[in-house]
């Protein structure tokens, strides 16, 4: 999505087209956001239930950017904008909850280290 938006905001995409990959993303993400694993281990449902909020807040974003491109009106870019924090804010969280899981499941710093380096 951030993609789409820096090349549209470059006009290297069309309204039109920013448009209809934001509906994509706006199902996807719901369909992420209320997917559920089963069997997750109880050290690991605070980390799946933040990827589902963001995955949530994801979705939020393309709805409002989508209302955006409808009315053109600054109130809903800003709302818009504020969505988009949340998901930076969510993904911090994300990776807070994802040391802590590794580090619940008996990895050492240096190993979750080198696993955050690795994405």
């Amino acid at each position: 999505m951030m993609e789409a938006m820096s090349l549209y905001a470059d006009n290297k995409m069309t309204k039109l087209n920013f448009y209809n990959g934001l509906k994509e993303i706006e199902k996807y993400q719901m369909e992420m956001s209320m997917y559920k694993l089963n069997n997750v281990p109880d050290i690991a449902k605070e980390y799946t239930s933040s990827v589902a909020d963001t995955a949530f807040f994801s979705q939020q974003v393309a709805k409002k950017l989508m209302k955006y491109l409808d009315s053109g009106k600054t109130s809903d870019l800003s709302a818009a904008q504020e969505e988009i924090q949340r998901v930076k804010d969510s993904i911090l969280v994300i990776g807070n909850n994802r040391a802590v899981v590794l580090k619940q499941a008996g990895f050492t710093p240096e190993e979750i280290k080198a696993i955050a380096e690795e994405q």
